[in-house]
């Protein structure tokens, strides 16, 4: 009796390389096309493919480094990859750029936590949560820090 689980993953596999070759098209069509490359790193991001996902989200932020919401996502996988500072570096840019944007706040409490700054991580946190209270991955992350 199969668990089902193999044919999930397929299927997804399945869904992802679809998607892949929708967003290589339209990258083709139109190279400037930023939200292109920032929707094909989240994508690989997903995926677990970090290398790739930085690159295209380093290709979103040239072309646009006003681009705020591309700079979460980056350093998420920046932070997947070990390399928390260039993962807070972006994160603080994104608040910079946009402090409306939930995701910066949690990426930032993410590296901040990791550095053991669970003082500073705390209200990051919260700050994504108050902006967005449906934020699943900041309600977990801080109730792992209460948890503490």
């Amino acid at each position: 009796m199969s668990n089902g689980y193999p044919a999930l993953a397929t299927r997804l596999q399945y869904e992802f390389d679809l998607a892949n070759g929708d967003l290589r098209n339209a990258i083709e069509l139109d190279p400037t096309l930023k939200s292109a490359f920032h929707n094909r790193g989240i994508a690989y991001l997903q995926q677990g493919n970090i290398d790739l996902a930085i690159a295209d989200l380093t290709k979103a932020i040239e072309l646009d480094p006003d681009f705020a919401v591309a700079y979460p996502d980056r350093a998420q996988a920046l932070f997947n990859r070990g390399d928390d500072r260039a993962a807070l570096a972006d994160a603080e840019k994104a608040i910079e750029l946009d402090p409306g944007l939930a995701p910066g706040y949690y990426a930032r409490g993410l590296v901040l936590a990791q550095l053991g700054r669970d003082d500073r991580a705390l209200p990051d946190y919260s700050k994504a949560i108050e902006l967005y209270p449906d934020y699943f991955d900041a309600l977990s992350a801080r109730s792992r820090l209460y948890l503490r």
